[in-house]
């Protein structure tokens, strides 16, 4: 009789009564569940959107348990969308990406510096602050920097899912289009680059992504300040490339600084061969390692013209020392005078003698890169200039720009001489920093004030070598 009073009891008084106070919790335990799983997104953005789509979806559905029994769903369905948002983020990442791509064959030794480099970014370890990874790659200029960061970012593709993130100078500038691809509505984002940087940081925190910093302490940055780049807020990976190292604080924990040495005189003679003078002797090729310094980007340079032009080493070295003497006789005021880590010296004379071809035999080009000179540093494309008669070109120029196929073939000659980075896709040029120095100085006042003109009027950020 007990136990049937008891069976009674549960089945009639109890557990309508449990239910009945389940279901008043349901609804609030449904919403706590759809928050807790729209938090594991891994990016706050699609976090609060998913939040108030979840919540909003829970209010359409009828009944209490119900409501319990759709979150529980979602919960469940939470992994398959993780790994397709950061599917679809890696690749809007890597559309924005832009990694230069090494010269075929340019990039030879430094296995040390990559391996340095790539076991950094993928140790993992935890602080009470969060993951932080900031690694350095510091040397002169035309040393290699950008392509051992390219090699780095190609190998460890597959440590960071989330995609990379190649930001230049000019590309920091502004990086209100860097933040749209994150997630962020534009009325949502500032100004300021200092708060810009603070976004972005806080954007990428936790994420595998890597952001890659090229070219740190140069334009802009190098004569107004770096606290702007705010790298003690970074929350992720971080590589950096940079001539001039004064800038970081060395002594945190988190930080590597790789140097990227001189290469050897057997790695110039391999990077000699693989830019195409396999069958220049051994004396040839220690004669031009040794004229251009074994520095990386002097010899492809000069691989490139004499390759182009079939002439041979004596003929060349011959040129190189009139372009050499030439830039060094120019008068050097303390104010100009030229920073340890700058290589314009031997890069210079390496450029000058392909511009100096430029200007008798395709004027036109070397106006497309006297007015790239006067930019901040961003690609410029053809339709940039196409279309607009207003716009204050040279002759020679003006008649090329709306003629695709004769521009198409001007692009061709400046990249057969690897005076510059073109993507004939969307016919753009961009210029190494070096080369944009060198051909500001050959310029005329003249020239200058007409292609500083056309970039205000194209409404094209200005020179930022000078500040």
């Amino acid at each position: 009789m007990t136990m049937a009073l008891l069976l009674f009891l549960a089945t009639a008084v109890a557990l309508p009564l449990l239910l009945n106070e389940f279901g008043e919790w349901a609804p609030w335990l449904a919403v706590r569940i759809v928050r807790w799983t729209a938090r594991r997104l891994g990016s706050r953005t699609d976090a609060d959107r998913y939040t108030e789509e979840w919540e909003g979806n829970l209010n359409e559905v009828p009944g209490k348990l119900a409501k319990l029994a759709v979150a529980i769903g979602i919960m469940a369905y939470a992994p398959r969308l993780r790994g397709s948002l950061r599917w679809s983020r890696a690749r809007r990442l890597e559309s924005r990406a832009s990694i230069p791509s090494p010269l075929t064959g340019a990039f030879v030794g430094r296995e040390a510096e990559l391996e340095a480099i790539v076991k950094h970014l993928r140790r993992r370890f935890r602080s009470r602050r969060g993951a932080v990874r900031v690694s350095v790659l510091a040397g002169m200029g035309g040393i290699g920097k950008t392509t051992l960061a390219a090699a780095c970012a190609t190998k460890l593709a597959s440590s960071f899912p989330e995609g990379v993130l190649w930001l230049s100078p000019a590309e920091r500038a502004d990086l209100a289009p860097v933040l749209t691809l994150l997630g962020l509505a534009k009325v949502d984002i500032p100004q300021s680059q200092t708060e810009q940087m603070s976004l972005l940081w806080r954007h990428t925190a936790g994420r595998r992504v890597l952001v890659i910093l090229d070219g740190a302490g140069e334009g802009r940055e190098e004569n107004q300040g770096l606290g702007r780049l705010r790298l003690m807020e970074a929350r992720c990976s971080v590589l950096v490339t940079t001539r001039d190292t004064r800038f970081l604080q060395a002594d945190s924990r988190w930080w590597k600084v790789v140097p990227v040495r001189q290469m050897t005189r057997r790695e110039s003679f391999e990077l000699l061969r693989a830019q195409g003078l396999a069958e220049l002797g051994h004396s040839d090729l220690n004669l031009v390692s040794a004229r251009l310094g074994d520095l990386p980007l002097a010899l492809v340079l000069g691989a490139a013209w004499m390759r182009a032009c079939k002439m041979p080493v004596s003929e060349y070295i011959k040129r190189f020392d009139q372009a050499y003497e030439a830039l060094e006789s120019q008068p050097r005021t303390p104010d100009t005078a030229r920073p340890a880590w700058d290589t314009t010296p031997i890069v210079g004379p390496t450029w000058e003698i392909s511009l100096a071809s430029l200007k008798k035999h395709d004027p036109a080009a070397l106006a497309l890169l006297q007015l790239c000179s006067c930019t901040d540093g961003s690609p410029l494309q053809r339709r940039q200039l196409a279309y607009d008669d207003a716009l204050p070109l040279p002759p020679e120029l003006k008649a090329i720009v709306n003629v695709p196929a004769a521009y198409q073939q001007m692009l061709r000659s400046i990249a057969h001489h690897s005076l510059a980075e073109v993507n004939y896709a969307d016919e753009s040029i961009h210029l190494h920093r070096l080369l944009r120095l060198v051909v500001a100085d050959r310029m005329s006042k003249t020239e200058r004030s007409l292609f500083e003109e056309t970039v205000f009027r194209m409404g094209t950020s200005g020179d930022a070598l000078g500040g």
